[in-house]
């Protein structure tokens, strides 16, 4: 055997993919090629809970009238790490004995058009930042 032959067969080609979400990905075609697929998921679609709270997803809209097309195998991890964000804090609340609500945020205008404490800049734009200027 050559040593071409033997640096050859040593060498091997490895590319990394990361997707966020990957179990919502079909790999069919790749199960009987000579390709080595592994991936780690932050939640199992099979786990009692997932399926618990996506049906809880689903009833929530129901009620507030709109369809949610979503099924525990194709719930985003970001949604999931969300949900679970929402959990951890209103858990540590609870452990902490606070009674503090969020205070309300729109992501839209008021009736009148414009944010509360909004100024306009020399270009039209509106910020909620009040700029302080440098004394002489």
């Amino acid at each position: 055997m050559s040593l071409r032959v033997a640096i050859d067969s040593l060498i091997k080609i490895f590319s990394f993919v990361l997707l966020q979400d990957a179990h919502t990905v079909e790999f069919g075609d790749f199960k009987f090629g000579p390709t080595n697929i592994t991936t780690l998921r932050l939640m199992d679609p099979q786990k009692h809970m997932v399926q618990a709270t996506v049906h809880d997803w689903i009833f929530g809209e129901k009620q507030q009238g709109r369809k949610l097309r979503i099924t525990p195998d194709t719930v985003k991890s970001s949604s999931a790490l969300m949900y679970d964000a929402v959990i951890l804090y209103a858990q540590a609340l609870h452990i902490l004995q606070q009674d503090k609500s969020p205070s309300p945020l729109s992501c839209f205008p008021d009736a009148e058009g414009e944010k509360e404490g909004a100024e306009e800049d020399e270009n039209g734009a509106e910020s909620l930042v009040e700029e302080q200027e440098a004394a002489e």
